[in-house]
């Protein structure tokens, strides 16, 4: 039974004072209480500290990064921290519902299951108001080619069986500074099976900062990950294909190369995200709430 293991929750942490005390107290107050907090402070130089240490709770453990690294790099250090038998993501701007370890620990009965995800709400903070990603169940089994064509699976929903991390060759990829998960949930699918659970079981909060300030630096890891992986697709014009030609679009746009949008526009397959393109084209002060719903999903 899974009821009595210890599970691992990994907080990256760099200057996240302003929303750091709400994403602590979701873990602490979780229905499941056999729990451990890895607070890994990538070297931060706000109040992040001493805010995590007014918790007064044997179960946070705080490490103090000795420079400040990637996301992926910090995770892998902080993944060598951890006691647990299962491990959860979360960063400190996002929290968990109450009962979301609870509710995904026991899908590890099932002995092949990896990977535990979830639904979640978008918390849109300029207009205060929250929505759930998807009314559309989410698939469970092997995930191999959904994860290539479709994926919708945010990390901070995730738990996984630690043990299914040592049949890699490596964790993160530290070479990646955004597409991280996307990359190791990837792998992951050729390891073991997925389980979908419909309730939504955490909060991600959208907001100016969260937004990728790097488009072109996305592109290449994007373009980097798919030139790599491409055999595995069975259509070309496959999910990271469209996407890569979005973003390509927007950067574009955002340098004000309105010939090569055009041109990426016309290329786009006809679909919803065809029309939000031309959307924004048409009215760039839309812009950057179309590119945040994009981005959540």
């Amino acid at each position: 039974m899974n009821n009595n293991k210890l599970v691992s929750v990994i907080i990256n942490c760099y200057n996240g004072e302003k929303y750091l005390s709400q994403c602590i107290k979701s873990v602490l107050n979780q229905s499941y209480q056999n729990l451990e907090i890895i607070f890994w402070d990538n070297k931060s130089t706000d109040n992040s500290k001493n805010i995590i240490k007014s918790f007064y709770d044997k179960r946070i453990k705080y490490f103090f990064s000795s420079e400040h690294t990637t996301l992926y790099k910090a995770r892998n250090l902080a993944l060598k921290s951890c006691n647990g038998d299962f491990v959860c993501f979360l960063d400190v701007d996002d929290y968990f519902l109450k009962n979301k370890i609870e509710k995904q620990i026991v899908c590890f009965k099932d002995k092949d299951v990896g990977v535990v995800y979830s639904n979640y709400y978008c918390y849109y903070e300029k207009i205060k108001k929250k929505t759930l990603l998807t009314k559309t169940k989410l698939p469970t089994g092997n995930l191999i080619q959904n994860i290539l064509e479709d994926s919708k699976i945010s990390f901070m929903t995730v738990m996984l069986r630690k043990e299914i991390l040592d049949l890699l060759k490596f964790n993160f990829n530290s070479k990646y500074s955004i597409i991280g998960d996307y990359d190791l949930l990837f792998r992951l699918s050729f390891k073991c099976k997925f389980f979908y659970i419909h309730q939504p079981l955490a909060v991600y909060r959208v907001h100016d900062d969260n937004l990728s300030k790097n488009l072109k630096l996305f592109l290449a890891e994007l373009k980097n990950w798919y030139n790599k992986n491409s055999f595995f697709f069975i259509n070309k014009k496959n999910y990271v294909y469209k996407k890569i030609i979005y973003f390509e679009a927007l950067n574009y746009l955002s340098e004000k190369k309105i010939l090569k949008f055009l041109n990426k526009l016309w290329n786009y397959p006809f679909s919803l995200i065809k029309i939000k393109l031309l959307l924004i084209f048409i009215l760039p002060d839309f812009l950057l709430e179309f590119f945040k719903k994009f981005k959540k999903s």
